[in-house]
This record gives C-alpha cells, structure tokens and sequence, in this order.
C-alpha cells in the first residue's frame, strides 16, 4: 500500500515528511509538474473540472490542493464557493499568491485530510488530484471526505495509475523510476521527493482495487475512467 511509502524514513509518521517535502519543493513544483507530465496534467485537471461543472456545484472542496490549480479553475468557472486544503504551508502559499482579475479567490486552509475541519454535509462536490496516495492513512482520509459531503454529493479523485497495456506499463515505470527523480534532482534539487514519486505511484492499489476501497468507505456507484492510455485515472462516487 502507497501508506507504507515514505518520502525519507520508514519509521517516522508519514504526513510530516509528505509535508516538509512539499514545503521543500513547492517552489519548483508547478514548473516540474508540466516538464514531467509533458504538460499532459493541464488536461487530466481539465477533465476532472468539465466533469464536476456538469453538476453545477455551488460550494466545493478541493483537498490536497497544493498551489491551487483545480481550486482556481473552480473559481475562473464561477463556483460561488471554493475552499482548498493542503498540509503544506509553502504550497497554500503559491496559492494564495495567484491573481485572477474579476475572479473570486478559493479560502485557502492549512490543514490535514485525515481530520477535516468542516461540518458534517458541508459540500455539493469534494476533489482531491494526486493527493490521496500522500495520505497517511487512505481509508479514513476517504471516510473524512465522506463526512464532510452533502447526501447525494460526490467525490473526485485524479491520481496516478498503472496502464493495462504491459508495454506501456514498462515505459511508464522507466520513465517514473529514472528520469523522474533524474530530473527532481536537476531542477528542484530534491531526488528523494520525486523518488518517493515513483514508489508511491507503484504501491497506490489504482483501477479496481481503489474502487473497491472507495465503495468499503461509504462511497457508492463508483465508476472509473482512464486517461492517457491508463497513466492517470478519474475516479467518481456518490454519497
């Protein structure tokens, strides 16, 4: 399980080291981000966001929001409320730096996913885009997630997945475990993060096995859709 892979030491808690790595790399991290992806994380958050507008939501919370990407395209498309949440105050702090004129800011909170600070049925929609692999404990950060959605809401979740074809599937696991940190250690000077990237990505039980996780914590009629040849997978599940 992906709660087993940590950025530094097996034997310290996960979330303060998921944190200090993300504090220590967020700022290089949008930039990373769309030289690793090949920019292709632009489009897998375009998906995520046509699919939650079709809803029309009125509050929305996105956790795990790192600098704010899907919280801000949330607002631009005039959500009336967005919160963001991240355990990280550097990467909340590249959020909140964002400017969009004529747009209402997201609230940004610092905070953890594993004890949500929010009422019961507080949101029409929740998201989390390759966040839910970081958390400490996966089952419960579903289960707050669960919590804090309106009966009849629904929960999105983007995140890393291993494609069906075997061929891809090597590219890609060649790709994640050499260039990957290759490249997190050019760039953001930081190798361990960005090999934790490619050993959370292969531990994280993606497709079926995540469906299955999801429905075991409340969620119900959840239906998966693979994007980029199985590289990534959009997750949805109602409450």
């Amino acid at each position: 399980m992906s709660e087993q892979i940590k950025p530094f030491s097996s034997l310290l808690p996960k979330e303060p080291q998921v944190r200090r790595m993300f504090d220590d790399i967020a700022w290089r991290y949008d930039l990373l981000n769309r030289i690793l992806s090949l920019r292709k994380d632009i489009y897998w958050r375009r998906v995520l966001v046509n699919e939650v507008l079709h809803l029309r939501p009125t509050c929305l919370l996105d956790v795990a929001t790192g600098t704010g990407d899907l919280a801000w395209a949330f607002a631009r498309a005039c959500v009336p409320e967005v919160v963001g949440i991240d355990i990280s105050k550097k990467m909340l702090e590249k959020a909140c730096a964002r400017f969009v004129k004529g747009v209402k800011p997201p609230q940004f909170v610092e905070g953890s996913a594993m004890a949500l600070p929010f009422k019961d049925d507080s949101f029409d929609v929740v998201t989390a885009a390759f966040g839910v692999r970081n958390f400490e404990n996966i089952a419960l950060g579903l289960r707050e997630m669960h919590r804090v959605t309106r009966p009849g809401g629904s929960l999105f979740v983007l995140e890393f997945s291993r494609p069906a074809s075997p061929l891809w599937r090597k590219v890609i696991d060649i790709y994640n475990r050499f260039v990957v940190p290759g490249l997190g250690a050019c760039l953001a000077r930081n190798y361990e993060a960005y090999k934790y990237l490619y050993e959370s990505v292969a531990a994280f039980p993606s497709g079926a096995a995540f469906c299955r996780i999801l429905e075991d914590n409340g969620w119900r009629e959840v239906i998966l859709r693979p994007l980029s040849h199985g590289v990534v997978t959009l997750y949805r599940a109602i409450k």
